[in-house]
C-alpha cells in the first residue's frame, strides 16, 4: 500500500518482487500535500495500482498492510484489517525518535541515523519493533539526499521482514522509553553538516 509520493514509490519499488497490491490515495488534501513532499521526482512511478479517494477502502484480504506514505494515524478498525498486522517503515531509530522528521532530529542531536520496521498501533510509532538497525554509512551530500537514503534503507528492511517474518519476532516498546518529536521547523539549519 502506498501513496504516489516519494515515500510510497520507494516502498513500492523495494517490495516489487513480492508483487504487492498497491493502493494509491488520490484527490484528497493529504494526497496533494504528500505528493510534493521532499523530492517529488525521486524514484520510479508506482506502475500498476488501484486509485482511490480513501487509501483503505478496498483493502484486499491479506496478511500485512505496509504504510508507504499515507501519513495518517490509524484506528483499531483499520489496524485489524490485515490478518497479521499493519507495518510501518519508519525512517528513524525507535524508540528514540518517534514522530516527525526523525532524520533531522537525529542529525541535529548528533545521533546515528537508522530505520525501524514496526507494527502500527493506535499510538505514534509505539507498536512492537520487528527490525531496528542503524545506517552504517552514508554518501549523502545534502539533507534531502540523507532523507532519501534513510527512506530507502527503511524500505529494504521492510522487504527483509516480509521475506522471512518468522526470523523477526516482535519486541514490545515501553511507552516511557524514547522520545516523541514534532516537525523540525528549520531544516536549513542542518546544511552545515554537509559543508
Amino acid at each position: 500500500m502506498a501513496g504516489a509520493n516519494v515515500w510510497g514509490r520507494i516502498v513500492a519499488n523495494a517490495l516489487a518482487q513480492l508483487q504487492p497490491t498497491i493502493i494509491n490515495e488520490e484527490g484528497t488534501r493529504r494526497a496533494e500535500k504528500l505528493a510534493h513532499w521532499l523530492s517529488p521526482n525521486h524514484g520510479p512511478p508506482l506502475g500498476e495500482h488501484k486509485q482511490t479517494s480513501n487509501a483503505l477502502v478496498d483493502v484486499p484480504d491479506c496478511d500485512y498492510i505496509v504504510n508507504g506514505g499515507v501519513g495518517a494515524i490509524f484506528k483499531n478498525d483499520l489496524l485489524s484489517l490485515p490478518r497479521k498486522g499493519m507495518l510501518n517503515a519508519h525512517p528513524g531509530l525507535l524508540p528514540e525518535y518517534r514522530g516527525l522528521d526523525p532524520v533531522c532530529w537525529a542529525l541535529s542531536n548528533h545521533d546515528p541515523q537508522g530505520a525501524t520496521v514496526h507494527f502500527i498501533d493506535e499510538g505514534i510509532d509505539t507498536g512492537p519493533i520487528l527490525i531496528r538497525r542503524p545506517l552504517k554509512e552514508t554518501s549523502a551530500q545534502s539533507l534531502v539526499d540523507l532523507r532519501l537514503e534513510v527512506l530507502e534503507f527503511a524500505a529494504r528492511l521492510t522487504r527483509e521482514f516480509l521475506s522471512d517474518p518468522e526470523a523477526h519476532p516482535p519486541m514490545a516498546q515501553r511507552p516511557e522509553e524514547g522520545n516523541y518529536y514534532g516537525r523540525f521547523e528549520n531544516p536549513g539549519a542542518l546544511d552545515a553538516f554537509f559543508e
